[in-house]
């Protein structure tokens, strides 16, 4: 009798895991906001790109361009300074100029080549990447300096 007992406790048990199993993958996989629904928007936007660009080195700039642009907006929004919903990068400009005092000049180049790309299907030259890395190098270490 207690063999019984035991042996249907251990089944419930064994159920109750795997309907809270079940639970946690249903909230992963649904779309939305969640990892998933993030991940196929940002194929989606990749496939675009090819598309657009091929493969090869016009991709790779796009691809790092757009990265650049996201990682400043990311940085701003850390210092306070997010970007609204849907605002445009032409918007966004001069809060990103408060964000990164004294930077305005870099983050006109930028914020003017990632709209090229982005939303014009222009490519980057490898001259114009270079200096975008170099303003990129030079903005995002603004304010990072050590305070005395």
């Amino acid at each position: 009798m207690l063999g019984f007992v035991l042996l249907s406790l251990d089944k419930i048990r064994a159920r109750a895991r795997r309907d809270e199993a079940e639970e946690e993958s249903e909230e992963e996989i649904t779309l939305g906001g969640s990892t998933l629904g993030r991940g196929i928007q940002w194929l989606r936007e990749k496939a675009g790109l090819v598309r657009r660009f091929g493969f090869g080195r016009q991709l790779l700039a796009a691809i790092s361009l757009q990265n650049m642009y996201a990682n400043l907006c990311r940085l701003a929004g850390q210092r306070g300074y997010p970007q609204r919903p849907a605002q445009p990068p032409d918007d966004y400009l001069p809060v990103l100029a408060e964000a990164f005092g004294g930077q305005q000049e870099a983050l006109d180049r930028i914020t003017a080549a990632y709209m090229r790309v982005h939303y014009g299907d222009q490519p980057v030259s490898r001259a114009d990447l270079a200096q975008l890395r170099r303003d990129y190098d030079r903005v995002r270490t603004v304010g990072r300096e050590p305070q005395p």
